[in-house]
């Protein structure tokens, strides 16, 4: 994404104020009244037509007149001044432009259009139409018409909403909430959730990031974004249910198709964010994953109280929210009925009778501490007369913090405004998550179960699907292609079972209807996400948002297995028979399958299967009612993920004769990638990684294996060794940066196999590659000891230089004027 002068915008060394006047009906007398507030040490220029000062600093007339050129200049003026402001500010060499005007796009869509083109022209980056401003409590910056402001923390904001925006501020303000940074996006004419997004994921000062989102408009770079975030920090995000459409979905052209907010769902969760409900889960769930660093093995919590009620809340919103109460062994039951006789009611929730002190629940927490069978502890303490709630929770913290760090996560909730409020601050102080109520606990653990599960998705290694056939896929390529000439719009029954069999997907007439469970699986055109995989149950019309799971293709056996295990949790699929289990993997795989289906093959725009009859095997299937829709010639299809680039594959024949694969990355080479990178010896290790490297991680090896091709590239050279299995023997990658042109490139080849020319072809093939990207330039680095690198470079183009004194071979080659 592109992160040219968003650096200005965010922190700006100067800052100019047009429109601003000694009003306090002005926005440019708020801004400069914020600015100086918050005691910004830069330059504040304010720019007025008819006052010579502005809350007491030196104005100009116009732009041209300031004495340096501002990083920044906010704009205060109606929207129809901001063309022309904004080619003085490029003339004169500003970076970046917030546009706090909230006119309607409806009547000023040209004035959009220019601002838009003038502001690339001079390579000004814009915030805003609509924006509320941007707050940086660590810089003292506050170029914004905030009510208040807060103070410094490690929270970033960025709101699209600027109403959103004012009462989280002011939400956060009481309740001591600070942040590293507050972005208030507005109608996007350029600057965008992915831009920002990527600033932040590298910002030191910024631990976790929060997200306000109406609607998405690039949800490709959107997705890239978190995507790449997520795996450095977590991300929380609040979104309105409904289906907004606004001034940005106007000019992005949308023709009316429907955005689904399962979509949205989906597309967060594949991105490995936390979806919440509204403002104060959004402050509350990123407190929480940003304060818990300990991953939870699973979603089973014990509960302790002090009375019945406060623990039987917490079990409602513990049940509703998907997560289980544990069991404890029968060893543990027995030990807490003899060191309570006649106090504990229940074994979960541990229900302590009379006077309950700090000696009471410690008994109890030494005791079930010693059972594995549950992930987390909620310790709920209702006010009482034997022992205050500050006493009870000082007495306990040596205790609590001693055996959080292994083990059960550990929450507390010590109730009551009043007498609870001190003892829940004291307990956060010492490092120990509590809330003042049993259901927020419940939900603080939600959020930590439903995070690492999407962390573990963006880190999952999945199956492979064996090879499809190539000659039906070629057959019915020529059906749809003559369907499509003649303007046709929906299959007929021989071209659906061409498709259909082209892709292992066929019909069992046999099929008993006893021993049957009957599905609906959709592909809908998304307005924002492109094609959606629904799945849900046969019968009748259904609600997209409320009867179906949805997914965003491409994809693979794991993915589908997290669609159906989501929807089976939601209670939106069951099996109907008790005869028959549900055929997981034939369901998975039929899911894959059309996934596959629908990326190779653009001009299908919707799909429908039902009844789907699912038998004991992937294919033991039965469909009754298949329909598959085509889009017209101009219609483009656009996944919101990027899939994986097939026509990209090429064969290469070593020196010694034998032939290998050239072909992007996947997921699924994790493992091959873990025992090439082993076969490494110490000395190429060594040149590769400057210096000793140990094993790649999981998590690691995931990084480099998962790459996101709008990001980098990486080609392997793929071959089957003599047991028939897929073995990796090298692989070249290039990470982008779009605003320089520039890929910097690394490349590896088994150890045992230089010499024969595979280096070359890797290299030759990752250089062409970013050449018809359009980028630049290619650079890289090496040891000067690395004599076969240099010598590759150096017959590939490269310019090579030296540098002993830094212990570094630099090398550069350039790709395009």
């Amino acid at each position: 994404m592109s992160q040219l002068n968003i650096k200005a915008l965010l922190e700006p060394s100067s800052i100019a104020v047009i429109g601003a006047k000694n009003s306090t009906e002005s926005i440019g007398y708020w801004v400069v009244k914020n600015l100086i507030a918050s005691q910004y040490d830069g330059p504040i220029m304010p720019v007025s037509l008819k006052a010579n000062n502005v809350c007491g600093i030196l104005a100009y007339e116009k732009p041209s007149d300031l004495p340096i050129a501002p990083d920044l200049g906010a704009i205060c003026t109606p929207i129809r001044f901001a063309p022309k402001i904004i080619k003085e500010l490029g003339e004169i060499g500003c970076k970046a432009v917030i546009l706090f005007s909230d006119e309607p796009y409806e009547g000023n869509a040209d004035i959009w259009e220019k601002v838009g083109l003038i502001a690339a022209k001079y390579n000004i980056r814009v915030l805003g139409p609509s924006s509320l401003g941007i707050l940086n409590p660590r810089l003292k910056l506050n170029v914004s018409v905030a009510h208040v402001a807060p103070p410094a923390g490690d929270v970033a904001v960025i709101s699209q909403s600027a109403a959103f925006a004012t009462s989280m501020i002011d939400w956060a303000e009481t309740r001591g909430v600070g942040f590293s940074c507050f972005i208030s996006i507005g109608t996007r004419i350029d600057v965008n959730f992915a831009d920002l997004i990527d600033y932040l994921s590298r910002d030191r000062f910024t631990k976790s990031i929060a997200l306000y989102v109406d609607n998405i408009i690039d949800t490709r770079r959107f997705m890239s974004a978190a995507r790449a975030a997520a795996f450095k920090k977590p991300i929380v995000v609040v979104r309105s249910s409904s289906n907004i459409g606004g001034a940005t979905e106007q000019l992005q052209d949308r023709r009316n198709k429907v955005s689904y907010n399962t979509a949205y769902t989906a597309a967060f969760q594949r991105s490995g964010m936390l979806r919440v409900n509204d403002t104060f889960e959004l402050l509350s769930a990123i407190k929480t994953v940003a304060t818990i660093k300990r991953s939870v093995r699973g979603d089973k919590m014990l509960i302790i109280s002090n009375g019945g009620s406060p623990a039987y809340m917490a079990i409602d919103v513990l049940i509703k929210s998907g997560c289980k109460l544990a069991e404890l062994s029968y060893e543990t039951e027995q030990k807490l009925l003899k060191a309570f006789p006649g106090k504990i009611t229940a074994m979960n929730p541990i229900n302590i009778l009379g006077g309950v002190d700090a000696q009471a629940y410690s008994k109890v927490i030494d005791i079930v501490l010693e059972d594995a069978q549950y992930d987390a502890l909620l310790i709920i303490h209702a006010p009482q007369v034997t022992e205050s709630c500050q006493a009870t929770a000082e007495k306990l913290i040596p205790q609590l913090v001693k055996n959080n760090k292994k083990g059960p996560i550990i929450f507390t909730s010590w109730m009551g405004e009043t007498s609870g409020r001190i003892a829940r601050q004291t307990l956060i102080k010492a490092g120990i998550p509590s809330y003042g109520t049993p259901e927020v606990a419940v939900n603080a653990f939600n959020y930590i179960v439903k995070f690492r599960r999407h962390q573990k998705q963006l880190i999952q290694t999945p199956e492979t699907l064996a090879d499809l056939n190539p000659d039906a896929m070629t057959d019915a390529k020529m059906m749809i292609d003559k369907a499509m000439r003649k303007g046709v719009k929906e299959l007929n029954e021989k071209g659906i079972n061409l498709l259909l069999s082209a892709y292992g997907i066929t019909s069992d007439t046999t099929l008993s209807r006893d021993e049957i469970n009957k599905f609906r699986i959709e592909v809908i055109d998304d307005a924002a996400f492109g094609p959606i995989i629904c799945l849900g149950e046969a019968g009748g019309d259904w609600d997209i948002d409320q009867d179906a799971g949805v997914a965003l293709p491409p994809l693979n056996m794991a993915l589908s297995r997290y669609l159906v295990v989501g929807t089976i949790k939601q209670g939106i699929i069951r099996e109907r028979s008790l005869s028959v289990r549900l055929n997981m993997d034939g369901l998975c795989e039929i899911l894959t399958r059309i996934s596959q289906m629908i990326i190779d093959f653009p001009m299908i725009k919707s799909l429908l299967l039902e009844p789907l009859a699912l038998g004991r095997t992937a294919y033991n299937i039965k469909t009754e009612n298949v329909k598959i829709g085509l889009r017209g010639r101009r219609s483009q299809q656009k996944l919101a993920i990027l899939p994986y680039p097939k026509e990209l594959e090429s064969i290469y024949t070593m020196k010694n004769g034998k032939g290998v694969l050239l072909r992007p990355i996947r997921h699924e080479d994790e493992p091959q990638h873990q025992v090439f990178d082993s076969s490494l010896t110490a000395d190429d290790r060594y040149l590769r990684y400057f210096g000793a490297r140990s094993k790649f991680s999981h998590f690691e090896m995931a990084m480099l294996t998962q790459i996101d091709y709008e990001r980098e590239m990486a080609f392997i050279a793929s071959a089957k060794n003599p047991m028939g299995q897929s073995e990796t023997l090298g692989v070249v990658r290039a990470i982008f940066d779009w605003d320089s042109g520039e890929a910097e490139f690394a490349i590896s080849v088994r150890s045992d196999l230089k010499g024969q020319g595979l280096g070359k072809a890797l290299m030759l093939k990752i250089i062409e590659f970013c050449r018809q990207l359009g980028l630049k330039t290619m650079v890289g680095f090496t040891m000067p000891t690395n004599s076969g690198m240099i010598k590759l470079a150096k017959y590939c183009g490269f310019k090579v230089t030296m540098d002993y004194r830094e212990g570094n071979a630099d090398l550069k080659l350039k790709l395009n004027d």
